[in-house]
Order: structure tokens, then C-alpha cells, then sequence
């Protein structure tokens, strides 16, 4: 699944949608997350993702652009890491490279997972 250096893929995330516990993200009560955009994995280990980010329906994040890293072993489960304090989620890939499946490890409290559905790659764009 990991891609050529010089093939960048694409991923679109479908509206991915969770439930965030205190301490995640400052909240003092639980509340509703969503969130939709695209992850860019460069082949290399490290990515770029593009998010619009709600918490209760209010704007927290709205077309943020942010780096990443990422692992991905021959089974194809890996690691995607946003970094100090950012999200953290253990991902399983298609074996044809068709779709990322995610789910949130890390803060503490944030409950979240989804499925990037992969798009193409950047050069076909």
C-alpha cells in the first residue's frame, strides 16, 4: 500500500464523527465532534491533512491545514501521529490501497474513527 516517493496519494475522510471526554481538547463535559476533509501521504512517512473540525456543532477548526507523520508495516496497519498534543490514531489500510481505516488513540478522551476513501494520486490531478 505505501505509495512510491514519487506518488503521492490522496485520501478523502467521510465525515468522520465522535464523542470527546474531559480532559480532550479543554472540554468539561462530553460533547459531539465531526470532522471532514483529506489526508495527503507522501509516500515518505510524513503527510499533510486538510480538516474542518466541529465540537457541538461550533467551528473549531475550519479548513486548517497541518503536518503529520505516519507508519504503515507490510500487514498494513500503522501509526498516524498530528504531533505534541494533537491527534493520534492507529490506521489500518486496504490491502489494494483503496482505504485508510482510523481510530483515535490518543488524548485522552477524544473517542473518534472513520474511513478515508483514497481518491488518487496527486500527479492524475
Amino acid at each position: 500500500m505505501q505509495p512510491r516517493d514519487s506518488e503521492r496519494s490522496i485520501f478523502w475522510a467521510r465525515g468522520d464523527s465522535g464523542t470527546i471526554f474531559q480532559p480532550a481538547i479543554g472540554v468539561t463535559e462530553p460533547a459531539v465532534s465531526d470532522a471532514a476533509g483529506f489526508d495527503i501521504y507522501n509516500g515518505d512517512g510524513t503527510g499533510t491533512a486538510h480538516v474542518t473540525f466541529t465540537v457541538n456543532g461550533v467551528v473549531v477548526l475550519d479548513r486548517a491545514v497541518a503536518p503529520f507523520t505516519y507508519t504503515l508495516a507490510s500487514d498494513c496497519s500503522g501509526s498516524w501521529n498530528g504531533g505534541e498534543n494533537q491527534p493520534q490514531f492507529v490506521i489500518y489500510a486496504a490491502f489494494d490501497g483503496s482505504a485508510v481505516q482510523f481510530i483515535a488513540t490518543a488524548p485522552t478522551g477524544f473517542a473518534n474513527h472513520g474511513t478515508e476513501v483514497r481518491t488518487g494520486a496527486q500527479a492524475e490531478r
